[in-house]
């Protein structure tokens, strides 16, 4: 290795750190970067670390991805693709991941390999069926209703078209609302239509 040269980080994500992530030990991410492991490390399912902690409710993930994007991971590799990290942290309703990762750079209108953007994810917020992690599951299972007025308003204020609509069934968030009639959050509806939201689309 040429002098100055930097080692190679490590890319190969253990398993324990990947849930680390999730479960947002932020000491246990520190100690990964700091010998080596790598800030955008995939796993062998093909997720990043980034992913990890956007997949979960818990509030210290949110420092986990502040920690993760600052030193260098960004919304863009592993199976889920540009804007996957953004999708499963609107899904989740975990508003401070959201703002970490508008803030480094993840598009808010990014479609997502599913043919949705983060603004339709955010109508399923505990949506507990959905997520794999049992805390954010267990907060999932004891809320009122479905959506997030906050992710909401972070999308539109980032962005994110209301009128978006999903690849193939064409519904918009609005749409995806009605659908949750009985369950989604009237103030989630009120953050739509005040966003200029457009009662007369059909799919």
């Amino acid at each position: 290795m040429d002098q100055g040269q930097r080692p190679a980080l490590n890319m190969d994500l253990p398993r324990e750190v990947g849930l680390a992530a999730r479960h947002g030990e932020i000491d246990v991410v520190k100690d990964w970067l700091a010998t080596g492991g790598a800030p955008d490390a995939i796993s062998s399912d093909g997720h990043t670390l980034l992913w990890r902690a956007s997949s979960s409710s818990r509030p210290s993930c949110a420092s986990v991805a502040e920690i993760l994007c600052a030193a260098g991971a960004r919304d863009v590799g592993g199976i889920v693709g540009e804007g996957g990290c953004l999708g499963y942290a609107a899904m989740h309703g975990a508003v401070d991941t959201v703002r970490v990762l508008l803030r480094y750079g993840t598009p808010a209108g990014a479609t997502l390999l599913n043919g949705t953007q983060a603004l339709h994810q955010a109508m399923a917020v505990n949506e507990w069926n959905l997520y794999q992690d049992p805390w954010t599951i267990d907060k999932a299972q004891t809320a009122a209703s479905t959506g997030h007025q906050g992710v909401v308003r972070l999308l539109l204020k980032h962005g994110a078209a209301v009128n978006a609509r999903t690849r193939g069934s064409s519904f918009t968030p609005l749409m995806l609302a009605a659908r949750l009639s009985g369950f989604i959050s009237l103030d989630v509806v009120r953050e739509l239509l005040a966003g200029g939201a457009d009662l007369d689309l059909v799919n």
